[in-house]
């Protein structure tokens, strides 16, 4: 008997036509699995082809380690639309909206919001 898997992956591993690095993410794999058994008769059918569809998000606030950031990603077909969030170790935050398809490419909109105070210093860490 063989194993059948079906992958979800974020948009930027499936398209290596872009030149810069993806984004940070945590991505997350779904792996199904189901036995296909073959007794040697008959026409086999293979499905080389799954349309590609998937919604992603998480969000990590770490009051202890000073651990600020979210994502959404959501894929349909040859389209991905997304956003991500993170606080910088100097405090201030980083909003990237992006999108892309097979047409346009990959485009990415950043934006920068300065915080005046000092960040957080976590340098003790208790286990």
């Amino acid at each position: 008997w063989l194993l059948r898997y079906s992958f979800s992956l974020p948009y930027w591993v499936l398209q290596r036509r872009t030149t810069r690095s993806p984004p940070s993410t945590c991505t997350s794999t779904t792996v199904t699995t189901s036995p296909v058994y073959h007794h040697g008769h008959g026409h086999e059918h293979h499905d080389y082809y799954t349309y590609p569809k998937y919604d992603f998000e998480y969000k990590v606030e770490d009051s202890h380690t000073g651990d600020h950031k979210s994502q959404h990603e959501s894929r349909d077909g040859d389209v991905v639309h997304g956003y991500y969030s993170l606080q910088q170790p100097d405090g201030s935050l980083r909003d990237v909206h992006y999108h892309g398809d097979d047409h346009s490419g990959f485009h990415a909109e950043v934006h920068y919001s300065t915080n005046h105070g000092q960040p957080e210093q976590h340098d003790k860490h208790f286990y």
